[in-house]
């Protein structure tokens, strides 16, 4: 892993990135309800606006998969009527995913990764495979974003 948790970009105002990136367009939203069916949805959700011929498809399609996944196992927003909110801009040179839940107890964090573990990897592949990624948590719930270059996945 490269630098501490999270990896904050530096040309983005903190605590939360998204709110004031320039240089993306306008963003696309979805609901989904907080289980885990719903984990293909927004995974479909996010090939349907970036497209088929995206290079940055494949990356942005797991690392939001993992974390809808995160918000479903960890958030109040499993809890029945519970909804998650993704939020896709996507720019010239890059894309900015948010995902929005109903908050929980414990708040994103890397596990430290000792190869045995089933669970505690989506945020390792968050923090390797973007550029950046942090959350910010309010009364509303937590919002967890990335922001990743338009690369194919290697």
């Amino acid at each position: 892993m490269s630098g501490p948790f999270p990896r904050v970009a530096t040309h983005l105002p903190v605590p939360h990135a998204g709110v004031a990136a320039s240089g993306l367009g306008a963003p696309h939203r979805l609901v989904i309800e907080g289980v885990p069916e719903q984990v293909s949805t927004a995974r479909s959700f996010i090939r349907q606006v970036l497209g088929s011929g995206h290079p940055g498809t494949e990356r942005i399609t797991l690392l939001t998969s993992e974390l809808v996944t995160n918000s479903i196992e960890h958030s109040g927003s499993r809890l029945p009527g519970g909804t998650i909110t993704i939020t896709l801009r996507v720019g010239t040179d890059r894309v900015l995913v948010e995902v929005a839940d109903a908050g929980g107890a414990a708040v994103p964090t890397l596990c430290r990764d000792d190869g045995l573990g089933e669970s505690g990897r989506g945020l390792r592949l968050v923090d390797s495979c973007s550029l950046a990624w942090a959350y910010h948590r309010s009364v509303s719930g937590t919002v967890t974003w990335f922001e990743c270059t338009l690369e194919p996945l290697q």
